[in-house]
């Protein structure tokens, strides 16, 4: 199997997983020394990543967002992707993001992503909840 090859096949995994909201299938495809970058948060690792996921997941109605179809590119080692998510908040508001994704795998596990986002839309929708989460993170009141 050619490395495009076996990049797509984890790529298609790592879909499945995603847009199930199956963290415990994504995480599975994270190498040990997994990293994610985001605007914004910037690195945080394998471990970070899934209790980000986990609290996110907390701000949606329905518990995951619904996507759109992704475009996809493989070549390699790299996946890129574009897709958008659509879900409703329970602060009332309606989450409806866009994205580019470049994931970097290597011996058949996900070793980096890079998620591009709009942060506008983010902070739109979610901005009590963004700065409550980073005063808990920094140890002070909201």
């Amino acid at each position: 199997m050619s490395t495009t090859e076996e990049s797509r096949a984890v790529f298609q995994k790592w879909w499945a997983a995603f847009i199930k909201g199956d963290l415990e299938g994504m995480h599975a495809l994270y190498a040990d020394d997994f990293r994610g970058w985001s605007p914004g948060r910037g690195y945080i690792g394998k471990e970070e990543t899934k209790q980000f996921s986990n609290w996110f997941r907390t701000l949606l109605v329905d518990g995951w967002f619904k996507f759109d179809e992704p475009l996809v590119t493989v070549q390699d080692d790299r996946v890129c992707f574009a897709t958008a998510s659509h879900a409703d908040l329970k602060n009332g508001n309606h989450y409806n993001n866009h994205y580019h994704f470049l994931l970097f795998i290597k011996d058949g596990k996900i070793v980096e992503t890079r998620e591009y986002n709009d942060t506008g839309h983010v902070m739109a929708v979610l901005h009590d909840e963004i700065m409550a989460k980073r005063a808990e993170m920094a140890g002070v009141a909201a």
